[in-house]
């Protein structure tokens, strides 16, 4: 609206406008503006520096970047750019750079991320008050999360981030872009929409239209594409039939895979939790195998949980990299019913080609996740 509305002053050159889009990948923002044929300037802020609680807003900013109006009418835009004529224009000023509380964001935005986690860890130690200091977690989980997709990632720091944004939201639960940021890794019953269900028809009708799509650097997947889940309603009640129970697969050899676990429970006090697997082969000791069959992990629900899906699941991964380069996750949720156990145990099979001779197998690994 506002790109229509004031286009004849972005075309005189009086108004510049962007946009903002608190993101954590860019890159998908960049493939929904083309495919919605968006051609003003888009910014991320996945850092959410604009402080926001709710989205959208608006701002007017004169020329030395002061803030002179939030949500301004289309008339309070036109009367602000006419007093700026009347007036000759209007004197910068000199430019006054940030203090060092932004250093973390500096970093993080030139891709220093080992920097940016240095210094956002020390603002979380030195804040002074909680709204100080849960703003410093929610971007510290920002850069973790970064720092989890890049390639031979440090474990833990994908789990590391969502208890950054958990615990900032709960310093602040009104926090919607936080909550957002949570509920797009959580569990169905806590999810508002699917996040990236257009992606795929984005590609489509731009392919359509003869144009290349927008790269994505990170594929979104599993919870990232779910649909959000109404109700309790019982799922089918058949339970599947287990692939492995003699244990007859040959046991994934010490020092071989890399597992992680992430336990991401809802926003707002539901009993419910989606569990997150991470799975990556150790450089130098194993690769993916991705001629053999999918991955898939295996589990049955402990005392006093039900799965969400059954009373018994079979969770196949994709063949492509979920989260970082050669990390897979597979993901299933769990409801609880009552006090009862404090972990979920299971096993993965999957297909890796090992050691320097590359002898490809299916392989068993065994799994225990600790339960909130």
């Amino acid at each position: 609206m506002w790109n229509r509305d004031l286009a004849d002053l972005v075309a005189d050159g009086s108004l510049r406008q962007i946009g903002i889009v608190l993101e954590q990948h860019p890159d998908r923002a960049r493939l929904f503006a083309q495919w919605q044929q968006m051609d003003w300037p888009i910014y991320a802020d996945a850092l959410d520096l604009l402080d926001l609680e709710v989205v959208p807003r608006s701002f007017l900013l004169d020329a030395r970047g002061i803030v002179v109006a939030v949500n301004p009418t289309e008339e309070e835009v036109r009367g602000f750019v006419d007093s700026l004529a009347s007036a000759g224009g209007a004197d910068p000023g000199p430019y006054q750079p940030y203090g060092a509380e932004f250093r973390g964001a500096h970093e993080f935005l030139v891709g220093n991320l080992p920097a940016a986690l240095s210094a956002f860890g020390e603002a979380v130690e030195k804040a002074d008050d909680v709204g100080g200091r849960s703003r410093a977690r929610f971007r510290l989980g920002v850069a973790r999360m970064a720092a989890a997709e890049q390639p031979n990632a440090e474990p833990g720091l994908f789990a590391a981030a969502l208890e950054d944004w958990r615990a900032a939201l709960a310093a602040n639960p009104s926090q919607y872009v936080w909550r957002r940021r949570i509920q797009q890794y959580g569990p169905r019953l806590d999810k508002p929409y699917s996040f990236y269900d257009w992606v795929a028809t984005a590609r489509a009708e731009l392919s359509a239209r003869g144009e290349t799509p927008a790269t994505l650097h990170h594929e979104p997947s599993g919870a990232e594409l779910a649909v959000p889940r109404r109700g309790t309603a019982e799922a089918a009640a058949e339970a599947l039939s287990e692939p492995d129970p003699e244990r007859r697969m040959p046991a994934m050899p010490a020092g071989t895979l890399r597992v992680e676990s992430a336990v991401v429970a809802g926003t707002q006090e539901q009993p419910v939790v989606r569990v997150h697997l991470l799975l990556t082969p150790v450089a130098g000791a194993a690769t993916w195998n991705d001629e053999g069959e999918a991955t898939e992990a295996w589990l049955r629900a402990p005392a006093g949980w039900e799965l969400v899906d059954g009373p018994s699941a079979k969770i196949e991964g994709s063949s492509e990299s979920a989260l970082g380069d050669g990390t897979r996750r597979l993901e299933f949720e769990l409801r609880r019913t009552s006090d009862g156990a404090a972990f979920v145990e299971g096993y993965v099979l999957l297909d890796l080609c090992l050691g320097e001779d590359g002898v490809c197998m299916r392989l068993r690994q065994d799994f225990r996740v600790t339960l909130p």
